[in-house]
């Protein structure tokens, strides 16, 4: 049962939150930023207790948000975290409670979410945070009670997710969090046991492979929100 121990700063009925069209990228972190498609910009909100997805677009003036004209969006039980591609085509959201991941194809005109063929697909027990790596051919997801690491490939034209051999891969217990590097080389994930175990990405098929000395030392009850990799998402 996945029992997560929240800063203040984390809201559990919206718990996971994407933002595409600003400058940069990042991972399932609360505010992960995204190329805009066709110079939209949008937010998605993960409703762990609605069971659903809530889209807006950002007015780039103001910053207000207008809800998507279609939505919320369904999900599966518990939707914890949500990551977009890099060519923001698709988003995948980690089910907590269901243990799976949700797909969809993204409306580049109006941010509406379609969920695509065959998903939802299975993932770790109670999965948490999810990522996709900056080269946009892999998904990670953190399994917190499963305490490994789901890796997918991701057929780019269909947007359809393949696990990759030898996955999950070993992690800490408590799993909360995975963050690829921004040169796709490294992954780290996050335990709330207080670990950061690192791992090497191989570029050809996602697999990772544990870097000597991990996991290392870290503070406990670290949540999804405070692994970060990209000082951008902070411009």
């Amino acid at each position: 049962m996945l029992e997560l121990r929240r800063s203040k700063l984390v809201i559990i009925v919206g718990c996971g939150l994407v933002v595409m069209g600003l400058s940069g990228c990042g991972s399932s972190s609360p505010v992960t930023m995204m190329p805009p498609p066709a110079n939209l910009q949008l937010a998605y909100v993960a409703n762990y207790l609605d069971n659903n997805i809530s889209g807006y677009v950002i007015d780039s003036s103001s910053g207000n948000l207008k809800s998507t004209s279609s939505g919320p969006f369904p999900a599966g039980m518990g939707p914890f975290s949500i990551a977009v591609d890099p060519s923001a085509k698709f988003a995948y959201v980690a089910n907590a409670l269901s243990n799976n991941v949700s797909g969809y194809s993204i409306d580049s005109t109006t941010g509406t979410l379609t969920p695509l063929a065959g998903f939802p697909i299975p993932a770790g027990a109670n999965p948490a945070g999810i990522t996709v790596d900056p080269s946009g051919k892999f998904v990670y997801v953190a399994g917190y009670q499963s305490g490994d690491i789901t890796g997918y490939t991701i057929n780019t034209s269909s947007g359809v997710l393949a696990v990759i051999p030898n996955s999950p891969f070993p992690a800490a217990s408590e799993l909360i969090d995975v963050a690829i590097g921004t040169t796709g080389q490294f992954a780290y994930a996050a335990g709330q046991g207080g670990t950061l175990s690192a791992y090497t990405v191989d570029p050809q098929s996602g697999s990772l492979a544990e870097i000597s000395g991990s996991p290392y030392p870290a503070g406990q009850s670290r949540v999804r929100c405070g692994l970060h990799l990209r000082a951008s998402s902070f411009t």
